[in-house]
């Protein structure tokens, strides 16, 4: 928990992460500091109700790591999340911003697995790489 609040504190987040906070800012065009403000402007409220859902709805993080993101405690989450689904039936504006939302972040998710894939074999190969190395030493100690 701790090293959580750390790495939110000094603004790490995963890629995921940090893909959905770029487009729901990009859509709704609040500032992710904004949204981390204490503000209870409706936009600014919008934008953070929307990325508190989407953050633990779609990409299933606990209230708590969502709280750090979004610079809150993690009721206020639970209550997003919990309010997510009647939003979206009696909130135009927010099923609007929603949809748009799921749709661009639907669109990157395809870019950001061939991404995340070629990262991995990135790792592999240097990790394959290493492994001969150490076999090599081997058989030369061998002989």
């Amino acid at each position: 928990m701790q090293n959580q609040k750390n790495y939110v504190i000094m603004g790490l987040y995963t890629t995921r992460e940090q893909k959905i906070i770029d487009i729901v800012s990009e859509v709704t065009g609040v500032s992710f500091n904004d949204i981390k403000s204490k503000t209870r402007k409706r936009n600014i409220v919008q934008a953070r109700a929307l990325l508190g859902s989407i953050l633990c709805i779609h990409e299933n993080l606990s209230t708590v790591r969502v709280g750090l993101i979004l610079n809150i405690d993690h009721s206020s989450v639970c209550y997003y999340t919990k309010k997510h689904n009647e939003r979206l039936d009696y909130w135009v504006e927010y099923k609007k911003l929603y949809r748009k939302v799921q749709e661009k972040y639907l669109n990157s998710l395809q870019d950001l697995a061939i991404y995340e894939v070629s990262e991995q074999i990135s790792k592999i190969k240097v990790y394959l790489s290493t492994l001969d190395k150490e076999r090599k030493k081997l058989i030369n100690n061998k002989l």
